[in-house]
């Protein structure tokens, strides 16, 4: 299954075909060949993955296709200013920026934590919710006090916890008439 929101263009796009390729070339391809950008792969990133498209996929659906093969490998695609750092989950949790993004719309590229106001839903019980829907991982912590949550993980995995939030939280009494 495809990354969330990738998009396809037939004319310019960049067609993918690496099957059970190493972790590192493929990497370089995309991040280094196809993107031009900077990057860095941890030493303790290995294995092969596959990435293969049916279309020429958009530029900007790179990384986030690149991030779904990476969790194949148990790594992750960390930003630091302008650059990549492939990492294993693990060092990405660990090390995970914040989100520069507080509309919550999740424009930060590659594995972050974002920190979630709930407005009506306790944010006790919403983690509890997205941990049986997204697993453990997602939750990085809450803030009982000031009824937040911080999640974690790529950007395709904070937008469905911010899905899951917004089912949620919601006023249950709105447009209700107490007559």
């Amino acid at each position: 299954m495809p990354a969330a929101g990738v998009k396809y263009d037939l004319r310019n796009g960049y067609e993918l075909a690496f099957v059970d390729a190493d972790v590192r070339r493929v990497v370089d391809a995309v991040l280094g060949s196809m993107l031009a950008a900077d990057y860095s792969v941890d030493p303790a990133v290995t294995g092969n993955i596959t990435l293969r498209t049916q279309q020429p996929v958009a530029k900007e659906s790179l990384v986030p296709l690149l991030e779904e093969a990476l969790a194949s490998v148990n790594a992750a695609i960390v930003m630091r200013g302008r650059s990549y750092r492939v990492v294993s989950r693990s060092a990405a949790r660990a090390n995970a920026p914040i989100a520069g993004d507080a509309s919550g719309s999740g424009a930060t590229i590659g594995y972050a934590s974002e920190i979630v106001r709930l407005k009506n839903a306790s944010a006790r019980e919403v983690a509890r919710l997205l941990e049986q829907f997204l697993g453990k991982d997602i939750i990085a912590g809450t803030d009982v006090a000031y009824n937040q949550i911080v999640i974690t993980g790529s950007a395709d995995e904070r937008r469905a916890a911010r899905a899951v939030i917004e089912r949620f939280d919601v006023d249950m009494l709105a447009n209700t008439n107490f007559e």
